[in-house]
């Protein structure tokens, strides 16, 4: 049985570049057919956003013993991203606009996929790395995404100076990792 030691979590550490921390990251929402545009800004607007999880889906078998489970496919959840709003409301106009172009509110129409569908890469730099994708330390593309929610904004006179957020949940087809570069955690023995 191996012993902790000190000196080798920090090399550990140090070897990948440090502990992980959440501030620097950018996210990229291509524009999709049916909007006329999508600012560079609202990539500096994005307040927070989480990776997002994949799971194994599964089915159990019972073949002599106890049940097994096995994966059959991968399941996504949503992505929820925060924003913050400008006096204008620009962004919220932005992703109204992008919702009426998914289901018309006056018709109820759905609109094409291919219209309302757009790509969204979500990067995190790490040191003193940032605003090029070629720094990128983890990079992720979710395919097909649509905004199924834009949620709710609140006002009120006692919220004062406080910044406004709209949170955005979208919804996305799957998502993969983007090669980065070196990922191997090196001669680290985990066992």
């Amino acid at each position: 049985m191996a012993t902790f030691q000190l000196a080798e979590l920090r090399k550990a550490f140090a070897d990948h570049g440090g502990i992980a921390r959440g501030q620097k990251f950018r996210v990229l929402i291509s524009k999709p057919k049916a909007i006329a545009t999508v600012p560079d800004a609202l990539q500096l607007m994005c307040e927070t956003v989480s990776l997002p999880t994949r799971s194994a889906a599964t089915n159990e078998l019972s073949m002599y013993g106890p049940v097994q489970s096995f994966p059959y496919r991968f399941t996504f959840t949503e992505a929820s991203l925060n924003f913050y709003l400008t006096e204008d409301f620009a962004i919220k106009k932005i992703f109204d606009t992008w919702q009426e172009k998914i289901i018309d509110p006056v018709s109820g129409n759905l609109g094409y996929f291919d219209d309302y569908k757009c790509s969204i890469d979500i990067e995190k730099f790490g040191g003193n790395d940032f605003a090029t994708t070629a720094n990128a330390d983890y990079k992720v593309k979710l395919i097909d995404a649509w905004p199924s929610i834009v949620g709710e904004v609140a006002l009120g006179h006692s919220l004062g100076t406080d910044i406004l957020r709209l949170p955005v949940t979208f919804q996305f087809r799957k998502w993969e990792m983007v090669d980065t570069g070196d990922y191997q955690l090196g001669d680290a023995d985990f066992t």
